[in-house]
């Protein structure tokens, strides 16, 4: 790839998308800019033909507020056309080794950017590797690859941007945070379309009638659909929180077969503490389990897990 270096005149910064997935650092522009005036500018800024910054932000806002012309790198001298993932990752490659890079910030970029290069799924084809990004396979290797992300909050991050790109916002500095109230809303939404669907039935038109006549406002005719169904929804509500309690139970031991490794059947069965009328994980007198089989049992655990 061609490339030349060039000092244009100043004018108002233009970015890539790329760049602009990763988080400003403002607070380092003014130390920055006084670094130039003495030092002048050590790292040019990457640019396209048209002006887009790929990399360099910073240092373009320091030679601003310095009162100096840029050195800008241009990576496509010819105004040859560039992919957006060669782009991204001279991004990835150029912000890879930020102090401020966050575990809330590396998984949100991760995310991010999988959903700017691929809205509608991974490639296939040629590049048949990356799978269905719902299967969660190569979306997760691009995370843990690119953006050293690991796997859990890149799942969170994705999660978050796919339901709501105003809450994703706020995942950037509080990660964990906002999958709470992710959760929350996803829990609320899934009440509100429960409700509705009670609402709906044959046997409540005469409720749905009266909040058409007026009558009743919505809430009410909800309120009032719930105590018709009460123990309908007890039973529901009661078989959803057994089965998220096997599903806790089942990641706990995968997890703890990840932890043990080559740790002999007797001492993790001793660990896993049964619950009553169950039996150990492992029976006592089982000779050892190799490290490759207890991968493969937890792999199949943690696969059972997300499927309950």
């Amino acid at each position: 790839m061609n490339m030349t270096k060039t000092k244009p005149k100043m004018k108002q910064i233009k970015t890539h998308w790329a760049a602009d997935i990763f988080a400003l650092n403002e607070s380092d522009v003014e130390a920055l800019a006084e670094d130039i005036k003495k030092n002048g500018q050590m790292t040019p800024i990457k640019a396209l033909k048209d002006g887009s910054i790929v990399d360099g932000r910073n240092r373009f806002l320091a030679c601003q507020k310095a009162g100096v012309d840029p050195v800008i790198e241009i990576i496509n001298p010819d105004g040859e056309e560039m992919t957006d993932e060669a782009l991204c990752s001279i991004a990835i490659s150029c912000n890879s080794m930020r102090r401020d890079e966050t575990t809330s910030k590396r998984a949100c970029a991760a995310a991010e950017m999988w959903k700017r290069l691929y809205p509608d799924g991974a490639p296939t084809g040629a590049a048949a590797h990356a799978k269905n990004p719902r299967s969660g396979g190569s979306y997760i290797q691009f995370a843990k690859d690119k953006f050293k992300a690991a796997k859990h909050p890149s799942n969170q991050a994705l999660a978050i941007l796919n339901y709501s790109p105003e809450l994703f916002q706020d995942a950037k500095d509080d990660l964990a945070g906002t999958y709470k109230i992710y959760q929350e809303r996803v829990s609320e939404d899934k009440e509100k379309r429960r409700n509705m669907e009670l609402l709906s039935r044959s046997e409540n038109a005469d409720l749905k009638q009266r909040v058409e006549n007026g009558e009743i406002n919505g809430n009410e005719a909800v309120t009032l659909v719930r105590e018709r169904h009460q123990q309908e929804i007890e039973r529901s509500e009661a078989e959803k929180a057994s089965r998220q309690a096997q599903r806790n139970r089942v990641a706990e031991i995968g997890n703890f077969l990840y932890i043990f490794g080559d740790t002999p059947a007797k001492q993790i069965a001793q660990i896993i503490t049964p619950q009553d009328g169950e039996d150990y994980i492992s029976d006592p007198g089982q000779q050892p389990l190799g490290k490759e089989e207890l991968l493969k049992a937890a792999t199949i655990l943690t696969k059972i897990a997300n499927e309950l």
